[in-house]
């Protein structure tokens, strides 16, 4: 059954929502139907208090923005999006030709440019600082003489009847993380590695790699057949590899269009044992491209991993099993590249 039946209200019409207060007092949690106002979805933002909600779709998130300046006064209103509709912009141009929004900055997604680029012109002749990034968080914060609020919500600046959720904050330090962030993007523009590096606390570490060493992480290389897997499980219990993917029980179906999902599932699982800490992790995989390595390496240097790279010899005459031809192995022999 649909959380929500956005044909009827299920809720009380009268109330329109329901509100109760967490058992720390400092968060209320709302929850509001299709037909809510935002008075009745929202509430009064208070000092010291969060409030956490559920809408039904009544509402887009630049009406939120509305709805919270109201309350707070003109502010300065940095706004973050991975999408955003003319309707949306409009109502934020509105806002600042109001009045009620003093300083005005904007974060997109970049392919916004493409799909959403009539309201991106719009908001450009509007804002001090716009840009478009790899982004897909959703929000704003605001600041004046009196508040300092933070909304980190699902909902993006478009009219989309859907279910949303979100938080908004009057933390101080809250808002202090969030414009941290907000003007890395602005500084350092797509490049997220030198945008974030060093506000998660790693300041002072060169690229976020850690000093501590919490375990090792062995690369087995080598062609097919070289028996990778069976020595990678011979040395520890935590073995990943891209053949994982394509093994369901004792049969191997391979599929060349799914690799890339091979690819990031082997990844995602060692990036989880390190996560664990596990002391010893070891990859299997042919790796005959040496770039097909660096993502383990950035793992490894990001999580305080120790990394020893291996090349399986086939010195015993191993027989692949996962039908790679002869002429697709002597390709691999070709390109594969050893470092003494």
């Amino acid at each position: 059954m649909a959380l929500f039946n956005t044909t009827a209200d299920n809720f009380d019409y009268q109330s329109k929502s329901g509100g109760v207060s967490v058992p720390n007092q400092n968060e209320v949690a709302m929850l509001s139907s299709r037909f809510a106002l935002m008075r009745d979805a929202i509430g009064t933002i208070e000092q010291g208090k969060s409030i956490v909600f559920i809408s039904a779709g009544s509402w887009a998130l630049h009406d939120l923005l509305r709805y919270v300046l109201m309350q707070t006064g003109p502010a300065d209103v940095d706004v973050f999006t991975w999408s955003i509709s003319i309707p949306g912009a409009t109502q934020i141009i509105n806002l600042l030709e109001r009045g009620q929004i003093q300083r005005f900055s904007f974060i997109a997604h970049m392919m916004m440019k493409k799909w959403s680029a009539a309201a991106t012109q719009m908001l450009k002749a509007h804002t001090e600082r716009l840009h478009l990034s790899h982004i897909h968080a959703k929000g704003f914060i605001l600041c004046n003489d009196n508040w300092r609020v933070s909304c980190i919500s699902s909902a993006n600046y478009t009219n989309n009847p859907a279910i949303e959720g979100g938080i908004i904050s009057t933390s101080p330090e809250v808002w202090e993380q969030n414009r941290k962030w907000i003007d890395a993007i602005h500084e350092n523009g797509a490049n997220l590695d030198e945008a974030f590096t060093g506000l998660d606390g790693t300041k002072g570490r060169e690229k976020g790699t850690r000093t501590e060493q919490n375990g090792v992480l062995l690369l087995l290389r080598g062609l097919p057949g070289a028996g990778k897997s069976d020595l990678a499980r011979s040395l520890c219990g935590e073995v990943f590899e891209n053949d994982a993917y394509f093994t369901v029980g004792d049969q191997y179906l391979f599929d060349a269009k799914r690799m890339h999902q091979a690819v990031a599932s082997c990844l995602q699982n060692t990036k989880n044992a390190m996560e664990e800490r596990k002391p010893l992790i070891c990859v299997a995989n042919t790796f005959v491209d040496e770039r097909d390595m660096a993502p383990y390496q950035r793992l490894a240097a990001l999580h305080g991993y120790r990394v020893h790279v291996v090349t399986v010899e086939n010195r015993h005459g191993g027989r692949n099993r996962h039908g790679v031809t002869a002429a697709q192995l002597a390709a691999m022999r070709q390109n594969y590249g050893v470092k003494l």
